[in-house]
């Protein structure tokens, strides 16, 4: 689908988010930072859909901004001035460099430095900081992950990450693997009783616990057991104590995953912006939300913190800020 701005402006950027099942696309104007147009494709992580197809997907999502944009054919040199593309996977340096190719092939007069592709995480932190990378942004979804980066000394650092068997302490699997190990030790007798063990059967189609053996071991795709983490934090919100140390659990983890790129990159806490994205994090009234935001206050006292529902924006964001130094 794309959308489109009657407005005509000279000097663009392009913004690109890019997952496994959908791609947004975005033109900006670089002086007044006016969304110029928009369109959305399918999925631009080559590790799910392949590189033949994540390159059509970006060769179409952004010669559709660019027209959406009224710039005429022959003006695209002229106008277009920076493209930053966030996809997830993208950190190691062959990848970077296959994507500036793939746009240089595009848009040969486009040099190498008007050319970001970064991780995912990258764009969120620049839709939170306003394109100025200078904070911290933690994502909580089905895994999780912290990216960092202090533009005064020019350090950068990612910590979490690890995918769910190595750690992903505060994730949506984390969270919902909790739920299923309550109910199994509540059946057992070797925990406490929760309000869990209904919802979790009833959610799993399961007629007693053991059931759930069945329901774990037959299909372990990590988004099926992170769905389960809706079950925790209703639960909690009904007073449900296991809930609640599982909810404890996952916001100590995400603090002590921040913390451990804010010991890295020394942003004082006046200066510190801490961006919070993912489901688990932007849902409505996410109880994850407001407890890490109590404990983040309570660490860094003079935090700012924002929500990122919207990367993209912040890749057009990232790609005003670096294309007036390009």
């Amino acid at each position: 689908k794309r959308n489109r701005s009657a407005t005509t402006m000279k000097r663009i950027v392009v913004g690109v988010d890019g997952g496994g099942t959908k791609t947004n696309f975005v033109s900006m104007d670089v002086e007044s930072k006016k969304i110029l147009s928009n369109a959305s494709g399918g999925g631009s992580n080559w590790n799910s859909v392949g590189k033949t197809k994540a390159f059509e997907v970006l060769k179409k999502g952004i010669n559709d901004v660019i027209q959406e944009a009224g710039v005429n054919e022959a003006d695209v040199s002229s106008s277009l001035q920076y493209v930053c593309i966030g996809m997830s996977g993208v950190d190691r340096p062959a990848d970077i460099k296959l994507v500036q190719e793939w746009i240089q092939g595009l848009y040969p007069f486009l040099k190498q430095d008007q050319i970001y592709p970064c991780n995912d995480a990258v764009v969120a932190l620049g839709e939170g900081t306003q394109g100025k990378l200078h904070g911290i942004v933690v994502i909580s979804g089905t895994g999780m992950i912290a990216f960092g980066q202090n533009t005064i000394t020019n350090q950068h650092k990612r910590s979490g990450g690890w995918g769910p068997l190595l750690g992903d302490e505060g994730s949506g699997y984390a969270i919902g693997l909790d739920c299923l190990q309550a109910v199994a030790k509540a059946h057992d007798d070797r925990g406490p009783a929760t309000l869990m063990s209904a919802e979790c059967l009833k959610y799993c189609g399961a007629e007693k616990p053991e059931d759930l053996l069945s329901w774990a071991y037959s299909d372990p795709q990590w988004d099926r057991f992170a769905k389960l983490s809706r079950i925790v934090f209703d639960c909690e919100k009904q007073g449900d104590v296991v809930a609640k140390q599982i909810l404890d659990r996952a916001v100590s983890s995400l603090v002590n995953t921040i913390d451990s790129v804010e010991r890295y990159l020394k942003i004082p806490s006046d200066e510190l912006t801490v961006v919070l994205t993912g489901g688990n994090l932007t849902h409505e009234d996410s109880r994850l939300n407001q407890e890490l935001c109590k404990a983040l206050e309570t660490k860094y006292n003079k935090v700012t913190i924002t929500i990122s529902n919207n990367s993209v924006i912040g890749a057009a964001l990232i790609a005003v800020e670096k294309s007036k130094n390009s």
